[in-house]
C-alpha cells in the first residue's frame, strides 16, 4: 500500500500564509484511492491536531522533527500494549526530553559566545511575530516535547553545532529556524511508522515530500522522494539527486506533484488491503 508522508511549512502548507486548500483536489483523490497522508513536521502535536481536524485527516502523524509519532488507537490497537494512550491516540516517544534540549542549547551558546533565542525564551507574541501567525497558534507552537526551534542571531554556527554535539545532541535547519534535538530525525520516525503498519499486516511503499535540510532523512527513506522548490533547491538536489522536483512551491505544487504521481503508483496495485486505514 502506498502512503504519502509530507512536511508541512513550504510543502503541503504555503510558506507565506500556511494554507493548504490549493492541494484539496489531490488530498481528496488520495482519500478516494485509500492512500493515507501522514503529516511529518517540526510542529507540535497540539498544532498538528488542529490542522488534521480541519483537513479531515485521521492517519498517524510525526511531530517535532521525528521526536514523536502518534497513531489513532482505533486503527493501531495492536500497539496499545507498548505505547501510552492519550485520549484516542497512542504516542511513540523517539526524541530527548525538551528541558534537556533547552539547557544544552543555553550551555552551548554560552560556551561559544553565540546569541540564540529559542521558543522557551520567547513569549507567545514573539513567536507569533517570528512565524507570522496569531498568538493562539503561537501558544500551541510553544507546547514542545522533543525539539527546540531557535534563531541564531550572532556567532559561529559551526562552533555552536560542535558544542551541541559534545553534549550529546544535534542540530538541523528547517524553513525558518535552527532546531536542537536528540538522536531522532524524520527518517527514523518514518521507519517507526513503517513498522507500525507492518505490525498490522500492511507493508507500505512511501512517497515523501519536503523542502528543507531537515527533510533529507525522510526523503532518503522513501521510494518516491520529491523536493519542493525553495531557495535551497540546488543544495537539496545535490544531497539527493534522484529525487523528483514538484512543479511549484507550497500547496499548489504539492497537489500537482501528487496528482501526476497517483496513476503511476496505482498501476497494477490492488485496492487497500485493510480498509480501516482508508479514512
Amino acid at each position: 500500500m502506498w502512503i504519502v508522508v509530507t512536511d508541512l511549512d513550504g510543502t503541503l502548507l504555503n510558506h507565506s500564509d500556511y494554507r493548504w486548500e490549493a492541494a484539496r483536489e489531490a488530498l481528496e483523490t488520495l482519500k478516494d484511492r485509500g492512500i493515507p497522508v501522514i503529516l511529518c513536521t517540526s510542529k507540535t502535536a497540539a498544532e498538528v491536531r488542529i490542522l488534521r481536524r480541519d483537513m479531515g485527516n485521521q492517519h498517524p502523524y510525526i511531530v517535532e522533527n521525528g521526536g514523536g509519532a502518534y497513531f489513532p488507537a482505533s486503527s493501531f490497537g495492536n500497539l496499545a500494549a507498548d505505547l501510552p494512550r492519550r485520549d484516542q491516540e497512542l504516542r511513540l516517544d523517539l526524541g530527548a526530553p525538551y528541558h534537556q534540549l533547552v539547557t544544552a542549547l543555553h550551555d552551548a551558546a554560552s560556551e561559544t559566545g553565540c546569541a540564540v533565542r529559542g521558543f522557551a525564551d520567547a513569549t507567545d507574541e514573539q513567536v507569533a511575530a517570528w512565524c507570522g501567525f496569531g498568538p493562539d497558534t503561537a501558544r500551541l507552537a510553544r507546547q514542545r516535547e522533543f525539539d527546540e526551534p531557535f534563531l541564531l542571531e550572532s556567532g559561529d554556527p559551526a562552533a555552536l553545532e560542535a558544542a551541541i554535539r559534545r553534549r550529546g545532541f544535534r542540530t538541523t535547519q528547517g524553513g525558518r529556524f535552527w532546531h536542537i534535538l536528540g538522536n531522532n530525525d524524520k527518517g527514523a520516525a518514518l521507519r517507526a511508522v513503517r513498522r507500525a503498519y507492518l505490525a498490522c499486516g500492511v507493508p507500505v511503499t512511501v512517497a515523501a515530500l519536503g523542502d528543507s535540510p531537515n527533510d533529507l532523512p525522510l526523503l532518503e527513506q522513501a521510494e518516491w522522494p520529491v523536493w519542493m522548490p525553495s531557495p535551497r533547491l540546488d543544495k537539496l538536489r545535490r544531497m539527493l539527486p534522484h529525487a523528483r522536483v514538484a512543479p511549484a512551491p507550497g500547496a499548489a505544487g504539492w497537489g500537482a506533484a501528487v496528482l501526476q504521481a497517483i496513476p503511476v503508483w496505482l498501476q497494477g496495485q490492488a485496492s487497500s488491503p485493510l480498509q480501516q486505514f482508508a479514512f
